[in-house]
């Protein structure tokens, strides 16, 4: 394991229990501004960071478990790192019901409690979260008490079926185009599986033209589960490319460690980007754009 816990760990903040938690559009609109790398907490992470060094831990179904990558990711929860935007689950803390605009949904075979009709008929689904919101809340306080963090994003924001506010006022195109500005002009390199378990891969999504504002494209492929046993393998390979920009890793847990180490100890740009592909796929089908 490379230097994750030396380097960008050495210095610790004076600890803060009052996290300022950015909404969904607002964590998009500074990881344009600031052109910080993003490291995202969901359930999976926070189910290793919080419970991976426990006997009888069984991981999650595409990460076996792993003790170095629990404390890897609770290292990161706890400890700042410069030019890095830890995100968590801010949002699904707050509300027992969260609504999904379905055109954009990642995953339609999701069972919502009820359908809504907000710009057209049955277009929004409600999903019910109320156990989970509580899961959420215990967690959250769970972190505040060793954190070194003064912000969090929202772990959700590259997935654009939630950004129902936007839909309402008819801006979906204002998140379409945060979404292209982290890829325009850029030298890219894309870390993730040749078949994900959600949509076309962004290999294919490139070569149908859905992404091509990039000054130019690379990709690793890596494999569709268990990536935090091929970690050093991966990121020496990621660091054999030349004057790269910006690098997107889809792979689980390993991307947030893998975001967090690259802006940490090696200076590089990179996005925990989860099933991104996915809401670049569905948002070219619905506005006949590509990024």
């Amino acid at each position: 394991m490379s230097a994750l816990f030396g380097k960008f760990f050495k210095k610790r903040r004076e600890k803060s229990r009052a996290v300022m938690q950015l909404s969904r559009l607002d964590t998009l609109r500074y990881v344009v501004e600031k052109g910080c790398s993003v490291a995202r907490f969901g359930d999976g992470e926070m189910h290793f960071a919080l419970h991976g060094l426990r006997r009888g831990f069984e991981g999650i179904h595409f990460q076996r478990p792993d003790p170095l990558l629990a404390l890897q990711l609770r290292k990161i929860l706890d400890e700042s790192i410069e030019g890095l935007l830890v995100c968590y689950n801010n949002h699904f803390m707050q509300e027992d019901y969260h609504r999904v605009v379905l055109d954009y949904e990642r995953n339609p075979r999701k069972e919502y409690s009820e359908y809504l009709s907000l710009r057209r008929e049955r277009d929004t689904g409600v999903l019910e979260r109320k156990r989970q919101r509580r899961v959420y809340r215990r967690q959250f306080e769970t972190v505040q008490k060793s954190t070194t963090w003064g912000l969090f994003g929202d772990s959700t924001l590259f997935a654009i079926g939630f950004f129902v506010e936007e839909y309402c006022a008819d801006r979906m195109l204002e998140v379409c185009d945060l979404y292209r500005k982290l890829i325009e002009r850029r030298k890219i390199l894309i870390v993730a599986p040749e078949r994900p378990v959600l949509g076309d891969s962004f290999r294919r999504l490139h070569k149908q033209g859905l992404i091509r504002s990039a000054e130019r494209v690379d990709f690793i492929s890596i494999p569709e589960a268990d990536c935090f046993q091929n970690y050093e393998d991966i990121l020496k390979r990621i660091k054999s490319f030349q004057n790269i920009d910006t690098v997107f890793i889809q792979a689980g847990p390993t991307a947030t460690v893998m975001a967090a180490e690259l802006a940490g100890c090696h200076g590089i740009t990179a996005y925990d980007v989860g099933t991104w592909n996915v809401s670049l796929q569905k948002a070219a089908k619905v506005h006949g754009i590509n990024f």
